[in-house]
């Protein structure tokens, strides 16, 4: 599980997005799904689900990303995030999806549904 915070400069460091508090959380899945690819090396990803998501009463996205490494093995992401203030938070979970994906995705939701910006 990964959960970042970090302002719109450093989060997309190194990429040409522009992105405001007023970025529809639509738009943002697209540029975080564009960041993962480019940051991960990918050459290919697949969508099996794209979507709102509301995190801490803040209108965000999920995405859910299927891809296989470089060696073959099928992975499985849950990406989800939001702005806030000049922020962009996301939270990750990625797994092989033999066996550990299904194992842990619920303790990764219970994460991101507890999740109280103070």
């Amino acid at each position: 599980v990964v959960d970042n915070s970090l302002t719109y400069d450093e989060f997309f460091k190194d990429h040409d997005f522009e992105v405001r508090n007023s970025t529809i959380p639509s738009d943002l899945s697209k540029y975080c799904l564009a960041k993962f690819k480019v940051d991960n090396k990918l050459s290919f990803i697949d969508t099996s689900y794209d979507g709102l998501k509301e995190i801490d009463n803040k209108s965000g996205f999920e995405v859910h990303i299927n891809y296989k490494s470089e060696k073959g093995l099928r992975y499985n992401t849950i990406a989800m995030g939001f702005l806030d203030e000049g922020r962009v938070y996301e939270f990750s979970y990625t797994a092989p999806v033999l066996y550990h994906f299904d194992r842990y995705v619920g303790e990764f939701a219970n994460i991101v549904n507890s999740f109280k910006n103070t």
